[in-house]
């Protein structure tokens, strides 16, 4: 048998009578639903192991009118007798009262279970849609160059040469300069105005971002890379470009660039 206690029990008058405060909580544990304890006090002395002489002094105090007891119900007493013609067995007056009371705080318990399983469950969906749109932001790549078209490979080899050098050579990769499709991407931003030094500094923020992410190093290649999202990644805040960005950066922080 148990009974939750509440903290206020130990606000009111009750806490001024010690003898009386160790009794009804006694009582609360040993009552039934309906908060009568049907048992004379020598059973409950027995079971409790509390000197007869504190359940007696316990019981009389129970027992008396208190004008200022939170319950004005019986005059303030926190327990009856059961049969007046004997002197023993009490019925707790407000048992009912401590009873909607625990039900309300095993509510607001449960609630806040709920609550706190809800917002785990919602941060785990979020992170996972975070990691999703991560991983789908690079992978799309929009080409908006006619790639059958020879006549968009023409021009500025130099540039072609050099980011494919820089490409390789901070990642250790082997990608050649005549692959059509790099050279359409390449050639794509060139004609939106992007230098040699934008693509270095696009492939050393990504390398740094990357490299040691196993779900996101493979995205380290030039479709990704030199996309529609070059000039986002270009202009991206949380890591810092180096001031010369030259290929042998590529395998030093920022910090160390400085």
């Amino acid at each position: 048998m148990y009974a939750k206690i509440f903290r206020q029990i130990y606000d009111g008058t009750l806490a001024h009578n010690w003898q009386a405060l160790i009794t009804f909580q006694q009582l609360l544990i040993l009552s039934d639903r309906h908060g009568e304890v049907d048992m004379t006090l020598t059973a409950i002395q027995r079971i409790t192991n509390i000197p007869m002489d504190i359940l007696e002094i316990g019981i009389a105090q129970l027992s008396a009118p208190d004008p200022q007891s939170r319950s004005k119900t019986n005059g303030g007493c926190r327990i009856v007798s059961l049969d007046v013609a004997r002197d023993w067995g009490w019925r707790i007056v407000n048992k009912e009262y401590y009873n909607q009371l625990q039900s309300k705080e095993d509510k607001k318990e449960k609630d806040r279970i709920r609550m706190a399983k809800k917002r785990s469950e919602i941060k785990i969906v979020a992170n996972s849609r975070k990691e999703s749109q991560a991983v789908a932001d690079v992978a799309y790549v929009d080409v908006d160059v006619d790639k059958d078209k020879d006549t968009t490979l023409s021009g500025n080899p130099d540039l072609i040469s050099g980011v494919i050098d820089f490409l390789n050579l901070t990642l250790g990769t082997n990608y050649k300069k005549t692959t059509k499709a790099t050279k359409v991407l390449i050639l794509a931003r060139s004609k939106e105005g992007f230098t040699l030094e934008d693509f270095k500094i696009v492939i050393i923020k990504k390398y740094h971002e990357w490299y040691e992410d196993t779900k996101m190093k493979k995205f380290l290649r030039p479709e990704t890379l030199f996309g529609t999202k070059f000039e986002s990644y270009l202009n991206q805040t949380d890591i810092e470009p180096p001031k010369d960005p030259r290929s042998e950066y590529a395998n030093m922080s920022f910090k160390e660039t400085k």
